[in-house]
């Protein structure tokens, strides 16, 4: 069952003992050009004060800021947030999807950009009106079933969200998936 305090113990827990996290949007350039340098830079020093927790999107940079980390810290034993189903169109506007075979081609490339086999905690970016809750908490569970994540949920939704989703059949499927690892 999705709990806010076991989302918390989970963020503490995969920061270690420094509590610090490093949110990699600006690194991308989302906020204005920052130089490939001095994003690497960044990376470096957040790691060597203690920095044990990243949290990047396919949507920061069109995937820089996970590119970054897998480049920079695909070795090191750091933890990983990253999300799905939010993206940009030529525009600018920004696009939700959350349709399996989208987070599915998203999640893949998330690796392949992190060079790793699994996600640390894997987020829905934002909630996709156009796709039903339960059909993405079912995915999610089939995510962490598959390794892919071990830890799934939600970004930028209301909690009355998550807690509707413990109503629905699928999303008790895949409770364990929110807020609890693999082995419980």
């Amino acid at each position: 069952m999705w709990r806010a305090d076991r989302a918390a113990s989970l963020a503490a827990e995969l920061a270690g003992p420094s509590r610090l996290a490093l949110g990699c949007m600006g690194l991308a350039g989302v906020y204005g050009p920052v130089a490939d340098d001095v994003a690497r830079a960044t990376l470096r020093a957040a790691l060597s004060e203690g920095v044990r927790l990243f949290d990047a999107a396919p949507l920061y940079g069109d995937g820089l800021a996970e590119t970054l980390l897998g480049e920079l810290l695909a070795r090191e034993p750091v933890a990983v947030v990253t999300k799905f189903g939010l993206s940009t169109v030529a525009d600018g506007s920004l696009v939700r999807d959350s349709r399996p075979k989208t987070v599915r081609a998203s999640v893949e490339a998330s690796l392949r950009r992190l060079r790793r086999e699994r996600i640390d905690v894997l987020l829905q970016h934002r909630p996709d009106p156009n796709v039903p809750d339960e059909d993405v908490a079912d995915l999610l569970a089939r995510l962490v079933d598959e390794g892919k994540a071990l830890h799934v949920g939600l970004s930028a939704a209301p909690i009355a969200r998550a807690r509707a989703m413990q109503g629905s059949e699928d999303f008790s499927h895949s409770e364990r998936a929110f807020g609890r690892d693999r082995g419980s």
